[in-house]
């Protein structure tokens, strides 16, 4: 099965190169067990990944939550999970071709790998991803904005103790540290 990011069609981003599209124009007669679920489809990818061999992702932010379900996780392209330990990653057609060929034949996570996802997933949401609450990215319809909002009508706001997210990246910039939540 292909799942296409549901963002696709409801809502949050768009694109001007829709993946499903991509596929048929390129592959215009699939072989009957290869399934594209369309962005506008209600199916859950997660339960598509509880269901499934393998899930084999190229950009989601999801390979986290898989592996820390401890499911079978094949990182094909750039995100956040890739090379942290937890996943099984491919560098190379070759090196895919191979795992295509072995059926994706691949064990599970074992319980250190999940572990480990778990705790790079509490490093990453709780640690390093800070909140500006005086700038915002506002989603209109389905295009991201590629403009900040600025959440604040005067300098004197963004003084000291009024944005504790922009504290911390202002102490790490001028500290030369790395900018981590306590």
């Amino acid at each position: 099965m292909v799942r296409i990011h549901p963002a696709e069609s409801k809502g949050g981003f768009s694109t001007d190169q829709p993946l499903e599209e991509e596929i048929r124009n390129k592959f215009p007669n699939l072989p009957d067990h290869i399934k594209i679920i369309s962005p506008e489809s209600d199916i859950s990818s997660y339960t598509l990944a509880e269901i499934s061999k393998a899930n084999v992702i190229y950009g989601t932010n999801m390979g986290l939550e898989i592996a820390i379900k401890g499911l079978p996780l094949v990182i094909v392209g750039e995100c956040i999970a890739k090379g942290k330990g937890f996943s099984h990653d491919i560098s190379s057609k070759e090196e895919y071709y191979s795992l295509i060929r072995k059926g994706f034949d691949i064990k599970l996570p074992s319980k250190n790998q999940i572990k480990l996802a778990r705790k790079y997933a509490y490093y990453l949401f709780f640690k390093r991803w800070i909140d500006f609450t005086s700038l915002d990215t506002p989603v209109t319809g389905k295009k991201l904005s590629r403009e900040l909002k600025l959440n604040f009508n005067s300098i004197s706001e963004l003084k000291q103790g009024n944005d504790t997210g922009l504290d911390l990246f202002c102490d790490g910039v001028i500290s030369k540290t790395k900018i981590v939540q306590n």
